[in-house]
């Protein structure tokens, strides 16, 4: 089995969108082929820090403010290219930590197990919203009566429903969906909007993702909450920033601010939104709201709703 370095920082929810962007930019996709198939190399895993359970809790009993301290890693292979790149992110992680508390990386060696089992002892199930429930995979199905499971393995993707961005977007979408048939989730991550989508009843979803590993873990996350066997609904994820060609209802895009301003203004997302569909924006961290909010009035939309949660907003956006 090869070894591989554990590069890991505990931080709050404000602080791991930023850490998970400097894994992801510094830690590519570039070792051997032994390495990748051991889940070298492809960024950050994100876990939570002491989550409550909600299997045989009441939902008005969970303090999700438990988690709200998360766990950030990266993994490459033992030798020198990891000591390079140990040096590059403890470099990252000092610049970073001008701005906002961040500590020390901790460093561990993983030998003799499989370390994507590493984390799973610390994520399990929660509550978010109204109705969702995010549970991992590896616990026991719930039985549930009015409850929206969502059952995820993120693996090396962006989703836990950990982060309060994507929180953000459930609780949009429990708000939205209802009315709405189509939905695009630009940048889909593990999969879990779309997934959630489907579970509130949408029965158009396309999802996209510039990273191909992304793609294969919303696959595998379709199959854990049966997608397939949805008859009802037409499932498409595809690799890239946007699709050609189509309108929906809804397009979702969790990401970080200047992106979304960029694909407002370079890429044509709003041409991508169907007359009287919803923009879902996402990832917004409270001191820049006021730049994507101009930027949607310079292109003729408004601000119909505004969430935050821990300095991170979530804006639901009609045309003026």
């Amino acid at each position: 089995m090869t070894q591989l370095v554990q590069i890991s920082v505990e931080v709050d929810a404000e602080a791991a969108e930023a850490v998970c962007e400097l894994f992801n930019r510094l830690n590519g996709r570039d070792w051997d082929a032994d390495a990748r198939d051991h889940g070298a190399g492809g960024g950050a895993v994100i876990e939570g820090t002491g989550f409550p359970d909600v299997t045989d809790v009441e939902p008005e009993a969970i303090d999700m403010s438990l988690a709200r301290r998360v766990l950030v890693k990266t993994f490459v292979p033992v030798g020198e290219q990891a000591e390079e790149l140990q040096q590059r992110i403890a470099e990252g992680l000092w610049w970073l930590s001008r701005l906002h508390p961040i500590p020390e990386p901790e460093i561990e060696i993983l030998d003799d197990r499989d370390w994507q089992e590493a984390w799973k002892e610390h994520y399990v199930s929660f509550r978010v919203g109204d109705h969702f429930v995010i549970q991992p995979v590896w616990e026991e199905p719930l039985q549930t009566a009015d409850d929206v499971v969502l059952r995820l393995n993120p693996g090396m993707a962006f989703g836990t429903g950990l982060h309060p961005s994507t929180q953000l977007c459930l609780a949009l979408l429990e708000q939205f969906a209802p009315r709405c048939a189509s939905m695009l989730d630009v940048g889909t991550g593990s999969g879990i909007l779309a997934i959630a989508a489907a579970k509130l009843g949408m029965t158009t979803i396309v999802g996209t993702d510039t990273d191909p590993l992304a793609l294969q873990v919303t696959a595998e996350n379709a199959c854990h909450n049966d997608i397939g066997g949805m008859p009802e609904v037409s499932w498409s994820m595809q690799e890239g920033s946007l699709p050609a060609t189509g309108q929906f209802d809804i397009v979702v895009v969790n990401i970080l601010p200047h992106v979304i301003v960029h694909l407002l203004e370079c890429e044509g997302l709003a041409e991508r939104l169907a007359p009287g569909g919803i923009l879902l924006l996402s990832g917004i961290i409270e001191d820049r709201s006021a730049e994507v909010e101009a930027c949607l009035h310079a292109l003729d939309f408004r601000v119909t709703a505004k969430l935050s949660q821990d300095d991170w907003v979530a804006l639901a956006v009609g045309r003026a």
